[in-house]
């Protein structure tokens, strides 16, 4: 009886015009992907998704979400998690390594880590591939601000005060821009009190402490604040709109936080979601992801593009070596600490 249902099914597929390319889909390996959501969710589908699924028939799932959901959901459900691959920030990266929610990343099923920057595939701790990269720098109003800032102590200059926009520990470049405030007057990961003083100098320059990168961007956009830190390929994106504004690494530096593509632990098709992060880190895919509207950084040392966009986007070694990275195995171990702190004293 059974046998006459599947045979009556198959013959109605065909029957309908659904056919066999129904039945192929509907037993197609599947890979779900945590991603970021919106047009950045576009290089993932249109350069690598796409792409993939031609090659492989298999299907792939992209699945916009918050850092913290992913981990809590596969915390969840452990033995069967909800996706195969995820992109996380350095912090989050590392706390997930550390849970065991990832896998050690192995090189031969994902030979082109080899043409990685040694810089970033350092970051990972062996965990997963470094697939992009932002750059927390200077962002300012090209219209409020004549004279381009040199460093990050213009913030404190007099002409900005009521002008300067920031935003709060919940993201990574919060963070970065309080360990960098505080490695300004002798401290830094391991001793963020500096930090916290110079923040409280700040806050007298402040217009509006925002809740995410995104609402800061909004605020240049609105023309409410002239100066602050901001991701490099955020500014990129507003300049495509435009907007008066730029962007510059200032002489102390730029942080650069890493974007690291990780295979799940447990997942179920573990050579499929190798195969889809070595992908990720090819040349192909980056040159493609890292041109307009997109700006993802690129980490495969191949990857060479013009003298323009490298202003924002750093490619060659000389360019990469002057990039300073964080300790996020300690930033992790303090950051609700600093969190909660920053919301008890700064908080608008």
């Amino acid at each position: 009886m059974r046998q006459l249902v599947t045979v009556t099914l198959v013959l109605l597929l065909v029957a309908s015009g659904l056919g066999l390319s129904a039945l192929r889909a509907a037993s197609a390996p599947e890979i779900v992907m945590s991603s970021y959501g919106g047009q950045l969710d576009e290089p993932f589908r249109w350069f690598l998704a796409d792409p993939f699924e031609r090659r492989t028939g298999a299907r792939v799932t992209l699945v916009p979400s918050l850092s913290l959901e992913v981990l809590a959901k596969i915390k969840a459900s452990p033995d069967s998690p909800p996706f195969d691959v995820i992109v996380l920030d350095e912090g989050p990266h590392l706390q997930a390594a550390a849970d065991g929610v990832v896998q050690r990343i192995d090189e031969k099923v994902v030979p082109n880590l080899t043409q990685v920057y040694p810089a970033y595939q350092r970051v990972t701790h062996g965990f997963g591939v470094p697939q992009a990269y932002s750059v927390v720098g200077l962002a300012y109003n090209t219209k409020k601000v004549k004279t381009p800032p040199t460093s990050w102590r213009d913030l404190f200059k007099p002409e900005f005060k009521g002008q300067v926009g920031v935003v709060n520990l919940n993201s990574s470049l919060g963070v970065a821009f309080l360990v960098m405030l505080a490695q300004l007057n002798g401290g830094g990961e391991d001793n963020i009190e500096p930090g916290f003083a110079t923040f409280k100098d700040l806050m007298g320059s402040v217009s509006a402490v925002a809740p995410r990168p995104g609402a800061l961007a909004a605020l240049f956009e609105r023309d409410e604040v002239a100066i602050g830190p901001l991701w490099n390929n955020t500014i990129l994106t507003l300049r495509e709109k435009g907007l008066p504004v730029d962007w510059v690494v200032p002489k102390e530096g730029a942080i650069v936080v890493m974007s690291v593509m990780n295979v799940v632990t447990n997942t179920k098709q573990p050579q499929l979601a190798a195969q889809f992060t070595n992908d990720a880190i090819s040349k192909d895919y980056q040159l493609k992801a890292a041109v307009p509207p997109y700006f993802f950084g690129p980490t495969n040392s191949s990857v060479n593009l013009p003298a323009a966009l490298r202003r924002y986007l750093p490619t060659r070694p000389e360019e990469v070596a002057r990039l300073l990275s964080l300790d996020w195995t300690m930033i992790n171990r303090n950051r609700q600490a600093w969190t909660d702190r920053f919301n008890r004293e700064f908080a608008r």
